[in-house]
């Protein structure tokens, strides 16, 4: 199964249990040269919301898998052939509203990831198609789907 995902957070930081990593005023090829030690003591770590899935050889399915990646699963860039299934009919974007990691607002990661995708800038129907989806979703908060679209409008 192959997971998609959208990234909301993405933390740099110390890999020991209760540590908290210190900057050193000194750039990443100074300590790699001076104190290599330190390299092996930091991690990168990340959070997606995840937005849809695909079984081996199968289409993508704009929803939750029926089981969540292995833990030492590999992470990549999503591929354009792969972004071009995240279209219509758009029913990742209810995931991205509900979901998400408080740390960043819900709204800002729904107009990053359809900024981001090459389609909606190039297509005017796509574009049309992601905003009749967050009409009917955010029909009760005019105020709110109103700050999304305009905020989509002056990117694209």
């Amino acid at each position: 199964i192959t997971v998609y995902g959208v990234i909301n957070l993405v933390e740099y930081g110390s890999s020991l249990p209760g540590r908290r990593a210190t900057a050193l005023g000194k750039s990443h090829d100074e300590l790699q040269r001076e104190m290599p030690q330190v390299m092996e003591l930091l991690r990168t770590a990340f959070h997606a919301c995840v937005v849809g899935y695909a079984e081996e050889g199968g289409a993508v399915i704009q929803s939750l898998p029926p089981y969540p990646a292995g833990i030492h699963d590999f992470v990549h860039p999503c591929t354009e052939d792969a972004l071009a299934n995240f279209g219509a009919p758009f029913d990742y974007i209810q995931l991205l509203l509900d979901g998400g990691d408080r740390s960043t607002p819900n709204d800002e990661l729904l107009i990053a990831a359809l900024k981001n995708h090459p389609a909606l800038s190039t297509q005017h129907p796509e574009l049309i198609a992601a905003g009749r989806v967050l009409s009917r979703l955010l029909k009760d908060d005019h105020q709110r789907l109103q700050t999304v679209l305009r905020r989509l409008q002056q990117s694209v």
